[in-house]
């Protein structure tokens, strides 16, 4: 399990941020959260550029997984994510973050912090929820989510340009669902260098490494983690294994859900980004447990069946896809490269 001690996960004791004094003090402890942010398969695919008043947040685009997210949707996904924890960072220390997104390759995040004006649309204790979020990737229970929670989580949309959360609890339609999940991570499956790829991110237990997944965020023992990045290589089947595993706990979620927009941007992955780290931390607050699960939504079949099954206008383009629930599984976080790591 993950340990605070170890260097490599030291980035999420929260104990161990400090108030900040001046405005590159300030910036730090911004990025320093944003860090934290989830990514596809914990690539990090961030590198902060921090003068005296503003905060370049440079993507990494070596780091886009050419079989996993062939679109780049999830690397600019990633992006949103890190971008609303400095959101929630920078409105802890009395500010609002501005910023302007440079679409030039390499593409850029420019930050600036202004004094907040204006009451944020999310609430303060979420900041404290940074150091706890995590991706829950086992068995949720049956015990139905409230609908006040559904219906709040729902309202977030007309807070980010163009984003639509479609949230689905219904027994039946959630079946459906379930079943066309399958059907995508089946495809997958068949596809061996999804395997060799995803084998160059899976870690042991015991890693030393700043980035990547340890077996136990998907359950598993030490010895298997060990031998699991080598069986990937050779083998499709921990990918089918794999696949069956996720329709299970897809079964056992009383919610899921996808937010989508009406366009392949840059700008909207971004956006979509920082609406799904906003429901990530509302449900993390309000004791829920939640999990990105790309699949449907990265094979462009199973894309267009989702919005048909839901009845979503087929303009619209789903880009993340999610499953939340109650859970009794022990809290676990990933890696993180320290700060000073991520500094250009």
């Amino acid at each position: 399990m993950s340990n605070l001690q170890a260097i490599n996960y030291q980035a999420w004791d929260a104990d161990a941020f400090k108030e900040p004094n001046t405005m590159k003090e300030k910036l730090r402890f911004v990025a320093s959260c944003g860090l934290l942010a989830p990514s596809v398969h914990n690539t990090q695919p961030w590198k902060f550029d921090i003068s005296q008043s503003q905060l370049t947040v440079t993507v990494q685009h070596q780091l886009q997984l050419p079989i996993a997210d062939k679109s780049g949707q999830g690397l600019f996904l990633s992006i949103g994510c890190c971008l609303f924890n400095m959101e929630v960072a920078a409105n802890r220390l009395g500010f609002q973050l501005c910023y302007t997104i440079d679409s030039n390759k390499p593409v850029k995040v420019v930050v600036g912090l202004i004094k907040k004006k204006t009451k944020p649309f999310f609430s303060n204790d979420l900041f404290e929820t940074i150091f706890k979020r995590w991706s829950d990737k086992g068995l949720y229970l049956s015990k139905p989510v409230p609908t006040h929670l559904l219906t709040e989580i729902q309202s977030f949309s007309k807070h980010f340009r163009g984003i639509s959360t479609t949230l689905v609890d219904d027994k039946k339609l959630k079946t459906e669902v379930t079943e066309l999940y399958l059907e995508a991570a089946s495809r997958v499956s068949l596809n061996k260098k999804f395997g060799t790829e995803i084998s160059h991110w899976v870690r042991a237990n015991t890693t030393k490494k700043f980035d990547g997944m340890p077996g136990f965020v998907n359950g598993l023992p030490l010895l298997l983690s060990l031998v699991s990045p080598y069986v990937l290589k050779l083998s499709q089947k921990p990918l089918k294994i794999q696949a069956q595993a996720d329709y299970q706990k897809l079964k056992s979620s009383p919610v899921v859900g996808f937010l989508s927009s009406t366009d392949q941007s840059v700008a909207s992955w971004i956006e979509t980004g920082r609406a799904y780290e906003l429901l990530h931390l509302f449900v993390t607050v309000n004791g829920l447990s939640c999990a990105p699960m790309a699949a449907i939504v990265e094979d462009d079949q199973t894309s267009q069946k989702l919005l048909a099954l839901t009845k979503k206008n087929n303009r619209f383009i789903p880009h993340i896809f999610f499953r939340l629930g109650y859970s009794n599984n022990q809290e676990v976080h990933t890696p993180r490269r320290p700060l000073e790591y991520c500094l250009s």
